[in-house]
């Protein structure tokens, strides 16, 4: 008999980031919800939406939802470099997807890695927003003290091929 996990509050979390239902992200993280699980944790999720392993501000940064993210960011213990299965973050995600806002939001929190690049292509977020021409996620980037502008992908390329 297959589990029913639409009473997980952490799965529930999911579905709520991914209908942008700022409402019930906000209960769901009263009630307790992890802020740091990753979706890999809910198969249905997985296979209904297609997103393996991402955390909550993972999904809400590469979606675009800047009040989720925001409201992710409150939540005591929040890990911003928190990895996926694949190795990038939530600054990857929002820089490939070109959301400004939200870069801006993420490099405003102590610590963030700003150079993290993904084991498999070595894409760290500012190559992710080259590649993807997203000049002013890009601009933002290079303004952003220790980032590493010659940082090189699994290819040799920086964010300048």
């Amino acid at each position: 008999m297959e589990e029913d996990k639409s009473n997980d509050i952490n799965y529930q979390l999911f579905i709520a980031i991914s209908d942008n239902d700022m409402n019930n992200v906000k209960e769901l993280l009263k009630l307790g919800a992890n802020v740091n699980v990753e979706s890999a944790v809910n198969e249905d999720f997985y296979y209904t939406y297609g997103y393996k392993s991402y955390t909550p501000l993972i999904l809400a940064a590469q979606e675009g939802y800047l009040k989720i993210v925001q409201e992710l960011l409150k939540s005591p213990g929040i890990d911003v470099n928190r990895k996926s299965v694949y190795g990038t973050v939530a600054l990857h995600r929002a820089s490939a997807e070109g959301h400004v806002e939200i870069v801006k939001t993420l490099l405003a929190v102590k610590g963030i890695e700003v150079n993290v690049a993904d084991p498999k292509s070595g894409f760290s977020p500012l190559i992710s927003a080259s590649k993807r021409n997203h000049a002013e996620v890009v601009q933002i980037l290079l303004d952003t003290p220790g980032i590493e502008i010659n940082k090189t992908d699994a290819y040799g390329r920086t964010a300048l091929h």
